[in-house]
C-alpha cells in the first residue's frame, strides 16, 4: 500500500522561517482532499497551538481516520542554521516582502521534506510527497475543488 507524506506549517511568516501567509486557510482543506485518496497520510507540523492542536481537531471534525499528525520542530532540521545564515547574509535579496519569490518561500520547510520522507520510508511500501498546499485556490479554481477556503463542502 502507498503512503502519502506532507507537512502543514501554517504559522511561519517572516524571520526565521519566511513562510507563506494564509496557509492556515487553505492547507487543512487541501489536507482533507489528500486524505480522500484513502491511503495512510502522515502530516508533519509544529507542536501545540502552532499546528498540532488545530490539525488533530480538524482530523476529528472531518473523520480523517487515515491521517496521522506528527510533530517536527523546524529548528531540528539539519539545514536550519545554514538556511538562516544564507538568508540573513543578504537581507536585500531574501528578506524583502516585496520579493515574493524569495520572502514567502520557506527553504527550511522545503528542505525538511527530505527528512519527513526519510522518516516515513518503509521497505516494500511506496511513499509519496504531496504538498499540503497543492489544492490552493490560486492553483485550482473553486469549480475544480469540492470545498471552499474554510474547508466546508460546496
Amino acid at each position: 500500500m502507498a503512503k502519502i507524506v506532507t507537512s502543514c506549517y501554517a504559522n511561519h511568516v517572516g524571520d526565521p522561517y519566511w513562510g507563506q501567509m494564509s496557509r492556515d486557510l487553505w492547507y487543512p482543506a487541501s489536507l482533507r482532499s489528500i486524505c480522500g485518496f484513502g491511503c495512510p497520510v502522515v502530516c508533519y507540523t509544529d507542536a501545540g497551538d502552532r499546528g498540532y492542536d488545530q490539525l488533530t481537531a480538524f482530523k476529528e471534525k472531518n473523520n480523517l481516520s487515515n491521517l496521522t499528525v506528527k510533530v517536527y520542530v523546524l529548528e531540528d532540521s539539519p539545514w536550519f542554521n545554514r538556511v538562516l545564515s544564507i538568508r540573513r547574509s543578504d537581507p536585500e535579496e531574501y528578506n524583502d516582502p516585496d520579493k515574493l519569490h524569495r520572502y514567502h518561500r520557506s527553504s527550511v520547510i522545503y528542505w525538511s521534506k527530505f527528512v519527513f520522507l526519510h522518516k516515513e520510508a518503509d521497505m516494500g511500501q511506496n511513499v509519496f510527497w504531496i504538498d499540503c498546499g497543492l489544492s490552493h485556490s490560486g492553483l485550482f479554481p473553486g469549480s475544480m475543488r469540492s470545498y471552499d477556503l474554510e474547508g466546508v463542502q460546496n
